[in-house]
């Protein structure tokens, strides 16, 4: 019993410390401690780590008075579920095709803009098709990122990030950063819990 406890404890300190990678200062320190433990088949049960690929950075803001940037990496492992449809009829007749896009979002790290300001960061990751297509398709790239500004909305309620109404409200109408793979002191992510942080639409 008592093993069982302590194994419980270091899960839950290994989320918390998963969940707590905010200061760029200390984040390659940190990814080395936690490949550290993959390597040494150290990750306790309950934490289900994957390590994504980077694809795009979607820029908004708040729409509150504060206007305060975010910054969304959306990023891929083949880990998380294909994107699947189903076809539809809307009341007026017209076919079409209702999408299901499953996608996991990670914790907030404070990420530098190009003026040098630490702004709130998230990762949002999909599968690898899913990002693709978003090279070729504008219309399904938007669909993407309002997807992502979605599940950081969700991800900044659940995590408590939020002041106020305890809700955190982006504008829809955002932007793509040019040649920009990822937002982050390296051209990698930091690793990503699925354990703990996954969202399904």
């Amino acid at each position: 019993l008592k093993e069982a406890f302590k194994k419980e404890e270091f899960r839950k300190m290994f989320a918390e410390y998963l969940n707590d990678m905010q200061d760029p200062k200390y984040r390659a320190e940190q990814e080395a401690y936690i490949r550290q433990c993959e390597e040494r088949n150290q990750v306790p049960e309950g934490v289900d780590l994957i390590h994504p690929e980077p694809g795009f950075v979607v820029k908004t803001r708040e729409v509150s008075s504060s206007k305060d940037k975010f910054f969304i990496n959306v990023c891929s492992h083949e880990r998380i579920g294909k994107p699947t449809s189903r076809e539809v009829v809307t009341k007026e007749g017209k076919k079409g095709r209702d999408w299901s896009l499953p996608h996991s979002v990670g914790p907030k790290h404070m990420e530098k803009d190009k003026s040098g300001n630490l702004c709130a960061t998230y990762d949002v990751c999909f599968h690898p098709d899913a990002v693709k297509r978003c090279f070729l398709d504008e219309r399904w790239k938007r669909f993407v990122a309002e997807t992502s500004i979605g599940g950081v909305e969700k991800r900044a309620k659940k995590d408590g990030s939020a002041r106020g109404s305890g809700e955190v409200k982006l504008n829809r109408e955002h932007h793509i950063l040019r040649n920009v793979r990822c937002l982050g002191s390296s051209t990698t992510l930091s690793s990503m819990n699925l354990g703990s942080s996954k969202h399904q639409k």
